[in-house]
């Protein structure tokens, strides 16, 4: 293989394949991050609370998934921090799986 100079564009089927994503998907991973978020129930030790979504989601066609990362408040009788995760939404089974950070 050649080396390309700097102008050079090189097409890749990855970059082909990723897409934006529709409002319609973008409520749907917000409400799927939302239900994995433990609410607060009376006379629990530790609960999550939805705090935003964070950037676009990421559609790769290929793969068949979406994905995008939120904020959340990990909560206990004590303390209140602040972390993420990402909601991995599969498209064609529509079964969300999380990643924490």
């Amino acid at each position: 293989m050649e080396p390309q100079d700097a102008g050079t564009v090189v097409e890749s089927e990855a970059v082909d394949q990723v897409m934006p994503a529709d409002p319609a998907l973008e409520e749907l991973l917000e409400s799927q991050a939302k239900a994995w978020c433990t609410p607060k129930a009376e006379g629990a030790d530790s609960w999550q609370e939805f705090i935003r979504m964070i950037d676009r989601p990421v559609v790769e066609l290929s793969a068949g998934l979406a994905t995008q990362k939120f904020e959340y408040s990990e909560c206990d009788t004590v303390l209140k921090s602040v972390d993420r995760a990402t909601v991995i939404y599969d498209i064609k089974s529509g079964k969300a799986t999380f990643c924490m950070r």
